[in-house]
């Protein structure tokens, strides 16, 4: 939603920080439920992802004058 209403401000397409944010704390909550019930396809998927949204994030902060997509 964060993402949508950023492009739609914009009238493209962008991908906010706060996008990146969010997509950890989900992928963190997902990941431990993912752990809790034990099925290791769905933890191999959601660590997969956030490896994807801590790169972005790493990304981000390396170059703090250009900001990714934004």
């Amino acid at each position: 939603m964060l993402q949508w209403l950023r492009s739609e401000q914009a009238g493209r397409s962008v991908v906010p920080l706060g996008f990146w944010y969010l997509s950890v704390v989900g992928g963190l909550i997902l990941t431990a439920y993912a752990i809790r019930s034990g099925d290791p396809i769905f933890i191999l998927g959601q660590s997969v992802g956030l490896v994807v949204y801590f790169r972005n994030l790493w990304l981000i902060h390396a170059r703090p004058g250009k900001r990714a997509a934004e």
